[in-house]
């Protein structure tokens, strides 16, 4: 008993316990529920956690109603596996760790789903996307070049407002924004400083003999090799450069952007 109730009469007490006690009528334990369609994706659904702790908890708030409907559970991670097979690990595992109502049960479990999953490869998250009815672009790093010197940085955030959705917002640094004063092109900027005698722009003696040390062997061989004229991948000015730069990203699961 709080120090409040001590000087309070025995029936001033019970009427406080009575108030306390006894809910509202017509009040249930889940009626502020979520009512919107949810989707849960579980990263790394085929581990411990999945199965003692997150799908039992899960099954009995379905049981006991507190679930939204519908209610979707997606499961994910290395292992190669089934809806079936999945659905079937959570109902071995499940009974270790709460009751299992059959019926109920079989119901619970239509709503789950798996998808193999390699977490280093951006591209499996947008076939996720497309699993789950949505889209999820990659972030996006652009660094623009004269004459358009700026940074351009695009990623996945949160839907403003109540509901539960990513989309893509931008962020721009544009290395003109704020100034008006004239914009130099790159070879003017470059002659007025060593008119200026810019020292920033002069390597060292012990640089340049070090860097020439390096260079010389190499244009060397390549003076030397035969077949020059295939060897060298010429391009138009003003082009991303030789098709042989496309297969070599191919190769690596990239390619080009028009963005």
């Amino acid at each position: 008993m709080t120090d409040g109730t001590r000087d309070m009469s025995a029936e001033d007490r019970d009427r406080v316990v009575v108030k306390c006690s006894v809910p509202d009528a017509g009040t249930t334990r889940f009626e502020a529920k979520r009512q919107e369609p949810v989707t849960m994706v579980i990263f790394g659904a085929s581990g411990d956690l999945t199965e003692r702790k997150l799908v039992p908890a899960l099954y009995k708030l379905f049981v006991e109603g507190g679930l939204p409907d519908p209610f979707v559970i997606f499961g994910s991670s290395l292992l190669d596996m089934t809806n079936e097979s999945f659905r079937d690990k959570m109902e071995k595992a499940v009974p270790r760790y709460c009751e299992l109502d059959r019926d109920k049960w079989r119901v619970f479990a239509s709503r789950m789903f798996y998808q193999k999953i390699d977490y280093r490869d951006p591209s499996t998250y947008a076939n996720l996307g497309d699993v789950l009815g949505g889209h999820i672009s990659c972030n996006r790093l652009v660094m623009g070049i004269q004459p358009e010197e700026k940074i351009t940085l695009t990623f996945q955030t949160k839907t403003p407002g109540p509901g539960i959705g990513l989309r893509s917002v931008t962020m721009d640094f544009d290395y003109l924004q704020g100034y008006s004063g004239p914009a130099l092109e790159a070879y003017e900027k470059v002659l007025l400083d060593v008119i200026d005698g810019e020292q920033m722009l002069f390597w060292r003696q012990d640089g340049l003999e070090l860097t020439w040390a390096f260079l010389t062997p190499v244009l060397s061989h390549c003076e030397s090799c035969e077949d020059r004229a295939s060897r060298l991948l010429t391009y138009p000015s003003g082009s991303r450069g030789p098709e042989a730069v496309s297969d070599v990203l191919k190769r690596h699961g990239k390619e080009w952007s028009d963005e």
